[in-house]
């Protein structure tokens, strides 16, 4: 639920369901550490296991790197960090360029 002062910040939210995952995406007009923020992802496993959510934003990866570890994220430019020991998954933050020249920052569980 987006609160009233904030809706014309979002756009329409969608809900796709395919291989074993139900993705929640909206469009987003605004910024996250200064940085401009487009999309908002949330990758949701059926069955229950833990899902994944993804930033991604109209600024290079390397700016956004620096602002993720400028607010105690472990991100590196290109690579996906473990975030502890993994046990049946691994628990990581992702950084990386996407095809639009901006940069996706995620973080979830991974096999």
């Amino acid at each position: 639920m987006v609160p009233e002062t904030l809706r014309d910040r979002f756009g329409p939210i969608t809900v796709t369901r395919g291989q074993g995952m139900v993705e929640v995406r909206t469009r987003v007009r605004g910024s996250l550490w200064g940085l401009p923020l487009t999309t908002i992802i949330h990758d949701i496993p059926e069955g229950g296991d833990p899902g994944g959510l993804t930033f991604a934003f109209a600024a290079p990866v390397d700016a956004v790197e620096r602002a993720a570890r400028a607010h105690g994220l472990v991100a590196r430019a290109g690579r996906d960090v473990a975030m502890g020991p993994p046990d049946a998954l691994m628990h990581s933050i992702g950084l990386h360029p996407d095809e639009e020249g901006g940069a996706a920052l995620s973080c979830g569980y991974h096999s």
